[in-house]
């Protein structure tokens, strides 16, 4: 039945004993549960309200074979938990019966439940025994009781301030037909984020500073927040050993913008969290703004939670996680740039070592259009807006102020503008003048050509293409030799292109006879030596596989007109023909009379052709290319002299008899 709190008296303890006997509601505010006994020789079910657990225990054997019980539940720490965990068996087997039976819950769990079931046959007992995990509160300083009663006898067992029973063994007796229990109590240590009462744990409301006390908060709990639209910038920790515990140490500074901004739900932090890893991050956009800690005695470790804070006037960029910023033991100290501000924290704990490694995360802190740098982490309100040129480079002043100029200098590598680069000047009317030019990905550098050549390797102009300069057609040549160009990533190809430059063949002419056809010298040209004028002959060279070449004749007589063609090497087909006097043998019957006088005087002659004259020592001459009138020049008198003459055609002389028969005769050749 119910009693009045009255039955609380005489103190904690004792009042815990009377309420085993009468029901009641403990003065502190824990609703306190005592079950009625149970009856003997009967199956029971008890179970405590979840967030409550064995305080309690009172037992009675009166019947010489079974005991009766009454059980008190109490808080434990803070709320409901459905972690449960059950052992024991109501198995009806002869091995569970009459042996000894332990029970010890699992690590911060505490016994919630029992049930039992009665063999007459065995005069014994089988239990199942319910374990709950604590909420928000550690179990620690375990101990197991002696026996707390003898044969046939009752007894009752609280468990002293602030512990609760996490375990019970017991032994039976075939004789006694009883069992003798022993219970293990643990101590309940509250979250630090809470207040002791007894084994009951009440949240507590935690007045944020502006930083710890650096030098006197180990093993304390703190809570450090900065002002709205400030972040932490800067972490130091430091490792006691005597203490077994860091102490911290934050700094502050502006983010952003100073509009009102929108802050995340404190993090949660459990006792399950102790000796875990840590692994804060803000959402998107979000840095990290306050920090609650609280150290846990019996387990060496802290809890932390977390808040963070949406950016405002500004985005954070290149979020990056560092690497173990302090070794298990030393020093930590991040400060972050200028530019960044803190977004997370991460840490893993060394169970040998009782201390933790940790991580820090750090974002760029990036002015939003319409806001400006303000030097650090904090941005302006700008009337123009920020200016961005998309894979470009600008100059100037670009942050949007009334008066800035900015200019679009020009695109990173492998880009290039669309429009020739300009320069903005922020309005007051909030505007830019001008407008902004795009800088557009450059896919290729185009593909490379030679007109009138020939280009190998890869010329398509993929962006590290390399195309080589092979040559020319015929009628070409390179104006540089050895030439490779590579597409390079601003879209241009490296080096100066070659070109192919006509390859011309000298003019021909032929002298005392006739061309036709294209005789200019372009490459292709066709020109055909027709024939020659009256009295002279065309002749050609022999070539060296002429029959008449090994006879030492260098020449021979044409039979039809030649034709020559330009070629791609800049000379001209076949070999030159000639045209030249008909050769003639001067054949002579002079009277003897005459003969013996020229004898005498021949040593004086000299012979003139067209201006020179050539020694003779006998009437007969081969002539080249001169005319009929010869001049005969005896001593200082010239006369002129028509001979009858008798033309034929003759073979030609060889090469070294023109050479001996004039001085300016040369030897032809094929």
């Amino acid at each position: 039945m119910t009693r009045p709190n009255s039955c609380w008296t005489a103190g904690h303890a004792l009042g815990l004993m009377l309420c085993i006997v009468c029901s009641c509601k403990l003065v502190d505010g824990g609703a306190a549960k005592v079950y009625g006994f149970t009856s003997f020789a009967q199956e029971f079910n008890v179970a405590c309200p979840n967030g409550q657990g064995f305080r309690g225990l009172r037992s009675i054997h009166e019947n010489e074979y079974d005991r009766k019980w009454r059980f008190l539940c109490e808080d434990v720490g803070y709320g409901p938990n459905d972690n449960v965990a059950k052992f024991g068996t109501l198995e009806d087997r002869k091995e569970n019966y009459d042996h000894p039976q332990t029970v010890v819950c699992p690590r911060h769990h505490y016994l919630a439940g029992a049930l039992s079931k009665f063999h007459g046959h065995y005069s014994d007992r089988l239990w199942i025994w319910t374990c709950r995990q604590a909420t928000d509160a550690v179990l620690s300083n375990c101990q197991r009781g002696d026996y707390v009663n003898n044969w046939d006898e009752q007894f009752k067992f609280i468990a002293s301030d602030n512990r609760v029973i996490t375990g019970v063994n017991s032994y039976h007796d075939n004789n006694k037909e009883d069992r003798r229990f022993r219970f293990t109590t643990c101590r309940v240590d509250c979250s630090p984020f809470y207040e002791q009462h007894d084994t009951g744990c009440v949240p507590t409301e935690l007045k944020p500073s502006p930083s710890p006390s650096y030098d006197e908060h180990f093993q304390q709990t703190f809570f450090v927040t900065c002002h709205n639209n400030q972040g932490l910038v800067r972490v130091r920790s430091d490792y006691d050993e005597g203490q077994g515990d860091r102490k911290w140490r934050f700094q502050c500074a502006p983010v952003g913008s100073t509009q009102v901004a929108d802050l995340t739900e404190m993090s949660t932090a459990g006792v399950e969290d102790l000796h875990g890893a840590v692994n804060m991050i803000c959402p998107t956009n979000y840095y990290l703004r306050a920090i609650q800690s609280g150290f846990v005695q019996a387990m060496k470790d802290r809890l932390f939670k977390f808040q963070c804070q949406r950016i405002t006037g500004a985005i954070l960029t290149n979020c990056q996680r560092r690497e173990f910023v302090n070794p298990v033991h030393g020093a930590l100290d991040v400060d972050v740039e200028r530019h960044q501000v803190i977004a997370g924290l991460a840490s893993m704990y060394s169970a040998v070592d009782e201390d933790r490694r940790w991580h820090v995360t750090t974002c760029d802190v990036s002015c939003a259009n319409g806001f400006t740098s303000d030097g650090a982490r904090g941005c302006i309100e700008a009337p123009c807006g920020k200016l961005v040129l998309q894979d470009g480079i600008l100059s100037g002043n670009c942050q949007g102020r009334v008066g800035d100029e900015c200019q679009y200098s020009g695109c990173n590598l492998g880009y290039r503008l669309l429009s020739p680069p300009v320069t903005r000047v922020c309005q007051a009317d909030g505007s830019w003048t001008n407008t902004a030019p795009v800088c557009k990905r450059i896919e290729s550098c185009g593909p490379q050509v030679l007109p009138n050549g020939h280009v190998i390797g890869a010329c398509d102009g993929g962006i590290g293409d390399a195309c080589t300069f092979s040559g020319c057609e015929d009628g070409f040549k390179l104006s540089e030799t050895g030439v490779t160009r590579v597409c390079q990533a601003d879209g241009t190809w490296s080096n100066s292109p070659p070109h192919c430059e006509r390859v011309p063949c000298k003019p021909l002419t032929l002298q005392h006879g006739q061309l036709v056809g294209d005789c200019g010298g372009d490459f292709g040209d066709t020109c055909v030596y027709r024939e020659c004028n009256d009295g002279y002959s065309m002749l050609v060279p022999v070539g060296p596989d002429d029959p008449v070449k090994s006879e030492g004749t260098e020449f021979k007589h044409a039979t039809s007109p030649v034709s020559r063609t330009c070629m791609g090497n800049g000379t001209w087909s076949n070999g030159t023909p000639i045209c030249h006097r008909t050769p003639t043998t001067w054949f002579h019957h002079i009277p003897s009379i005459f003969w013996d006088t020229m004898q005498i005087l021949w040593k004086d002659i000299t012979l003139v052709v067209e201006g020179t004259c050539h020694a003779m020592d006998k009437l007969q001459c081969w002539l080249q290319n001169v005319d009929t009138r010869i001049v005969w020049a005896v001593g200082s008198t010239c006369v002129l002299m028509l001979l009858g003459l008798y033309w034929f055609d003759a073979p030609l002389p060889a090469a070294n008899e023109a050479a001996q028969n004039s001085g300016t005769a040369r030897a032809l050749t094929t």
